[in-house]
């Protein structure tokens, strides 16, 4: 039989639908406590897209969207200074607070400022870092401790596909068609495990070496032109598509080209808009900007 560890204390990282989906228990003060399994969970740390901002005089209320749900995110004027990080609908931001019910919603009462994120590769490490957590940590049938969740755990496996995402961000930006070991180990400053990062990337074609009898650190790569990342992905299929694309051939897409990463679908598709390379022509259809 299944056994499990309460830990009345934890912070939980997870996305708003499985927030959302959590069982709920009222106490005998009258209060609502939330569980996963036998778990109590009291503060949650979870992300998304802004989609709708209402200030008021003693706090801010904001709704975050992930695709797995919304959820309502409430910060008082004495933990926040919203002038000086001021939240807008569009932002991708990162919260954590304490979990409650307030007018029938579930809510965060958020601590500390809101993170709003910048980079697509953090964006694509905290989607895998999350989906590991629970599959691996929450949901198996021993539930560990998850203390440390709220941490990167670069301990992973799949974070080693995260780097060599980023790895391909780096090198496309230089806009080179050749690059060499050393180069890529300055552009990866600070990583861990760069070097097996490096040599997946040529087993999987990415990086082609061009002079073979050398060592890896003295080697100089070809830079294969066709996409690679996610994003180039998603891109291609738009335009080899010469018309709009709606969700779910999207989705069909990434499934087939990008299987662990087609849950970050909507983030990708948020990042082009953002940077003006689609638009959203009707409810959830697609199209490059000419």
């Amino acid at each position: 039989m299944a056994s499990f560890v309460k830990v009345p204390a934890s912070i939980y990282r997870l996305f708003i639908g499985n927030i959302l989906s959590l069982k709920q228990e009222i106490n005998a003060e009258g209060q609502t406590e939330f569980f996963m399994y036998e778990n109590q969970v009291k503060q949650v740390v979870t992300q998304g897209v802004v989609i709708y901002v209402k200030l008021g005089a003693s706090h801010t209320l904001f709704v975050l969207d992930d695709t797995t749900g919304t959820i309502n995110c409430v910060i008082f004027a004495e933990g926040w200074n919203q002038s000086r990080l001021p939240i807008k609908v569009g932002d991708l931001v990162r919260v954590k607070g304490k979990l409650e019910i307030h007018n029938d919603n579930f809510q965060i009462k958020v601590k500390g400022n809101p993170y709003i994120m910048e980079d697509f590769d953090e964006e694509i490490e905290w989607y895998q870092n999350t989906s590991n957590l629970w599959n691996k940590v929450y949901t198996s049938r021993i539930v560990k401790t998850p203390k440390n969740s709220l941490k990167m755990q670069r301990h992973y496996s799949s974070n080693k596909d995260v780097l060599e995402l980023k790895l391909v961000s780096l090198i496309r930006e230089t806009g080179k068609t050749q690059i060499n070991y050393q180069e890529i180990l300055q552009l990866a400053i600070g990583e861990n495990e760069t070097e097996e990062a490096i040599y997946n990337l040529v087993v999987k074609g990415f990086l082609e070496p061009f002079n073979r009898e050398s060592a890896l650190t003295a080697t100089i790569f070809d830079i294969n032109p066709n996409p690679f990342h996610p994003k180039e992905l998603i891109l291609q299929a738009f335009k080899e598509s010469n018309r709009p694309l709606n969700f779910s051939e999207l989705r069909a897409i990434a499934n087939q080209k990008f299987q662990d990463n087609a849950a970050l679908l909507s983030v990708l598709l948020e990042e082009l808009k953002k940077n003006d390379v689609i638009y959203e022509r009707n409810d959830q259809e697609f199209a490059l900007i000419s």
